[in-house]
């Protein structure tokens, strides 16, 4: 006999002195409560995935990079970046020499563009090193031979 209660989300049985329950009312309950906690755990929707608990715990990536002097050049980080923010180590952001020159040795980069000499791409970034002057007077210097840079990149 089922019970004489039933209980208020998933009507399983609740059971009063009385009541003579019999294993078929537990099985009943089991596969109710199988059901439930299945459709509730196939949910993906309101469940966190292993990549977003990576995401959380690591937001962004520090690292560095020294110089080789080719023009562009990838740094790869396995993950396209949303935002990436590139700088020499030791050396000013922005530098001039004596006929006017800019030396951009600093950028951020995201998809929706950026300053010049630095790109977001699928995998990384690109860095770029001009040895001449650009005609508006702003070389990028993002990958000078030997010079250390480091990067923030945001996930």
């Amino acid at each position: 006999m089922p019970s004489s209660y039933k209980t208020q989300h998933l009507g399983l049985n609740s059971y009063i002195g009385t009541d003579k329950p019999k294993r078929t009312d537990f099985n009943s309950d089991n596969e109710r409560i199988d059901a439930a906690v299945y459709e509730h755990t196939a949910n993906g929707a309101i469940h966190v995935t292993a990549a977003e608990k990576q995401l959380w715990n690591a937001p962004f990536v520090l690292g560095s990079y020294t110089g080789d002097g080719t023009t562009p050049r990838t740094v790869a980080l396995g993950f396209t970046p949303r935002a990436v923010l590139a700088a020499a180590v030791n050396a000013s952001p922005v530098g001039a020499t004596a006929n006017g020159e800019v030396l951009i040795r600093s950028g951020l980069a995201t998809s929706m563009g950026g300053s010049k000499g630095i790109e977001v791409t699928q995998n990384g970034f690109i860095v770029k090193n001009s040895a001449y002057m650009a005609p508006d007077g702003e070389t990028p210097k993002l990958n000078v031979g030997g010079m250390v840079y480091v990067y923030l990149a945001v996930k």
